[in-house]
């Protein structure tokens, strides 16, 4: 993926990810797969979906849609973290299911956000994790913190 721009997924009945594209946020229509370990003869149909630079993918488990967290707009919230770096976007969700539960989740809620930046032959900079200059500056769009 990371000289390609192509990702190549497996949905084994997960929350269909959200694509973040130029502004625009829509789900990843995916074909859906049995979940990994229940049948030993299960086939697992990938699918393969070409990102432009600028992209951001953001996984999400049930949890983050379900029961006690279900009051949090996750797709408002992920239009408003779109200038932060993933890992502050995660942090922010995260905070915002925490707060919307009050702190007792009932489910997992788990959620990855990932950016392609397109394809680069350049050097990394980084020693562990991202970037510095990819970092954003600005703090956390949840006015609570």
């Amino acid at each position: 993926m990371l000289s390609s721009g192509r990702l190549e997924i497996v949905n084994a009945g997960h929350v269909l990810p959200f694509l973040l594209r130029r502004n625009q946020l829509t789900t990843l229509d995916l074909e859906s797969s049995p979940p990994f370990g229940v049948f030993s003869n299960s086939v697992y149909t990938t699918t393969l979906v070409p990102l432009e630079p600028g992209d951001r993918i953001v996984f999400v488990t049930d949890g983050m849609l379900e029961r006690n967290v279900a009051s949090v707009d996750l797709p408002s919230a992920i239009r408003e973290t779109r200038d932060l770096h993933p890992r502050e976007v995660v942090r922010a969700l995260a905070d915002r299911a925490l707060a919307a539960a009050g702190h007792a989740l009932q489910d997992d809620a788990t959620l990855l956000c990932l950016d392609w930046h397109g394809a680069s032959n350049l050097p990394r900079t980084a020693l562990s994790g991202a970037e510095p200059a990819r970092a954003s500056t600005g703090s956390s769009p949840d006015p609570a913190h």
